[in-house]
């Protein structure tokens, strides 16, 4: 009787090791392709004129430039983290925030805090957690994620430019 159950205590032992194991390297897959983790209606976005999905935005870009929609909130802790990191970002990068205050930085371009606004850009552009950055490029949607860093937003600026390799993004998640 005491190997039968030793036999099972041990089988049930393993089955837990092979649960954790599975579910450790599922969020590590997660945490290695931020960017590919889209939603179904971030994932039709993509490639959509700008005209067509959010016309009011149209003054801020032109068909040349690249410009990032960073959208914030007031109370989001990872945003305002982020808002006192803006200085660290490339000058490259140019941001329209949307929906927060931000302090000054070389790469925020514009301000947008109407809350009528801001609500019907989060609905149009399925922004459905904060901080969540639009990268737009030539007058349409190129790509779109959350991004907690600098360096997050930039890859994803990479990403639209079709630079980006991954190792950046990956190399600031926390051990």
């Amino acid at each position: 009787m005491t190997t039968e159950i030793l036999v099972a205590s041990n089988l049930l032992l393993w089955i837990a090791v092979i649960a954790l194991a599975s579910g450790y390297f599922a969020l590590l897959r997660r945490f290695q392709s931020p960017h590919r983790d889209l939603t179904a209606r971030t994932a039709e976005l993509v490639g959509r004129s700008l005209d067509d999905v959010a016309p009011a935005l149209r003054s801020w870009t032109t068909d040349r430039d690249r410009i990032g929609l960073l959208f914030l909130s007031s109370d989001c802790q990872p945003c305002a983290a982020l808002k006192e990191r803006l200085s660290e970002i490339s000058e490259t990068v140019r941001l329209l925030i949307i929906g927060d205050s931000a302090p000054a930085a070389p790469s925020v371009v514009g301000l947008e805090t109407d809350p009528v606004m801001v609500a019907d850009l989060r609905q149009r552009l399925a922004v459905e957690a904060t901080p969540y950055l639009w990268i737009i490029s030539g007058g349409t949607l190129v790509v779109g994620g959350v991004v907690n860093t600098p360096s997050a937003i930039e890859d994803l600026d990479d990403l639209a430019r079709g630079t980006h390799d991954g190792a950046t993004h990956r190399a600031s998640l926390p051990a």
